[in-house]
Order: C-alpha cells, then structure tokens, then sequence
C-alpha cells in the first residue's frame, strides 16, 4: 500500500512538473543531481582502486540516499506546484498587495506635502493696525500661527510614510530573492548537502526552508490582503484633524506584519525540518 502511494504522488508531482517555476529551475536542479552522482562516483572508483571498503560501502548507501531523496523532491515539489498552479502564482499576489499599499503611501505623501505647504503660507498671515501718514505707530498680530502646529505635524507623518515605504519595498525585494533564488539555488545545493553524513542534517534544513519560504510566506501576504481589505477607512480624509486611519492602515504591514510572517516562517520551517529529519534518512 506504501508503495502504491509513493508512486501515484510521484506521477501526480510529474503532471505538473511542466510549471513555470519548476521548468526554469530544471537545469540547476539537474546540476545539484549529477554533481550528488558524481561524487558518489568517485567514492566508489577510489574504493575500488585502493581497495578501501569503506568507500564501496559508503558509495552504494548513498547511491540509495540520492534517489530516495530525488523521488521525495519531485513528491513534495509536485504537490507544492499543484498548489501554486491553482492559486494563480501566490507571488504575484503578494507582490499587487505590497505595491497597492506603496502606491496608497505615496499618494497620502503627496496630499500632506500640498497641504503642510498651504499651512506654511496660512501661518504667515499677518494684521497690522495703526494710523496712516503718523509716527503714532500701531500694533500687529499674527492671527493664523497655529497652522504651523498643523504643518509640523504632516510633516512628522511624512516622514513616518517615507519608511513604510522603504519597509513595503524591502519586503518586495526579500519576496523577489526567494522566488528567484529558492529552486535554482538553494535546492540544488541541498540535494548535494544530503550527499555528506555531516551535512545531511543541512541539506534537510535547506528543504524546509525552501518549503516554507517559498510557500508559507507568501501566503502570509494574502492573509494581511484579506485583513486590510476589511477595515473601514472613512471619508474625506483629513489629516490635519486627527483622521489617519488610512496611515495607520499601512503602519501594520511594516512594522508588526513582517516579524509575524517571520515567527509564522521560522515555526513551519522547524517543524518541516522535524518531520524531513524522520523521512529524510
């Protein structure tokens, strides 16, 4: 029954092994096999030449722990696939949600420059009364210096917009590396790692994380998507009078909602690695 299972998600993960992600990466992960190959190879041709059994040995338990480990590759690769091929490329997503939430920042940016600029020329604003052609003198009084107050305080909000910004920007970027980076790099560099005894442990370690990395995190950004969508934001806007509620919208996604996705990333990738650590032997 076991193995009637194992070969029907192998057949499952090669339906869908024609994906975009997948067909890129193809070569490096091909690479990460033959080089896996290769120096088992070696082991095994420098056992026989020195007749060192202990090289023999380790050469054909390794043989063994290579194609295991590639058929679970294409398992959990295959499966992950299916998802990712049903829900539309989650990364993309992720990357329309980062890139409405920079937009909506610039925008608020734009309308508090305007306006603190208009409250600096309000605050200039100045009477004077006195008796014309007379050394009689006067009195004078600045009736709208209390606008300066307002204009300082877009000013403040300004600059706490400038480091969403930044903070929406780094996350895209981080997202970017990992979509680009997870299966032309470092899943070739773990099927190699899995090669050693000593750095077998690091090779699991390397799945999980591409699993959760590439997985789990974006769809934490749907999940903040979802969650921003639902929150009211009343109109007009006026930011002068103590209505931010769409500033404090943005301030979550970046400050509290990246550490999230990080705990919620470190915890899926421990507990993959666990369950690699049993399976991945």
């Amino acid at each position: 029954m076991k193995k009637i299972l194992f070969i029907l998600l192998f057949t499952i993960s090669i339906c869908f092994a024609e994906s975009s992600i997948i067909t890129d990466s193809l070569v490096y992960i091909l690479l990460g096999v033959l080089l896996s190959f290769a120096i088992i190879s070696i082991s095994f041709m420098v056992g026989k030449i020195l007749n060192q059994i202990k090289f023999i040995h380790w050469a054909k338990t390794e043989i063994t722990n290579t194609i295991i480990s590639i058929f679970l590759i294409f398992i959990i690769l295959g499966s992950m696939f299916a998802f990712l091929e049903l829900s539309d490329n989650i990364f993309e997503k992720a990357y329309i949600y980062l890139d409405s939430q920079t937009s909506k920042g610039i925008s608020y940016i734009s309308e508090l420059t305007r306006s603190s600029l208009n409250d600096q020329f309000e605050s200039t604003y100045y009477a004077f009364i006195g008796t014309p052609f007379t050394s009689s003198g006067g009195a004078g009084k600045s009736y709208r210096a209390y606008y300066l107050s307002y204009s300082t305080q877009k000013d403040i909000v300004v600059n706490i917009i400038f480091a969403t910004i930044v903070s929406l920007e780094v996350q895209k970027i981080i997202l970017q590396l990992i979509e680009n980076l997870s299966f032309s790099l470092f899943l070739p560099i773990g099927i190699v790692l899995r090669v050693f005894p000593a750095t077998r442990d690091i090779g699991n370690f390397i799945f999980a994380f591409v699993i959760g990395a590439a997985f789990i995190l974006p769809m934490t950004y749907l999940l903040y998507s979802s969650a921003s969508n639902t929150l009211p934001i009343s109109a007009p806007i006026d930011f002068a009078m103590g209505d931010i509620t769409p500033i404090a919208i943005l301030l979550p996604q970046a400050i509290f909602f990246p550490n999230l996705s990080l705990v919620i990333l470190i915890t899926s990738v421990m507990a993959i690695y666990k369950g690699f650590k049993q399976i991945l032997v």
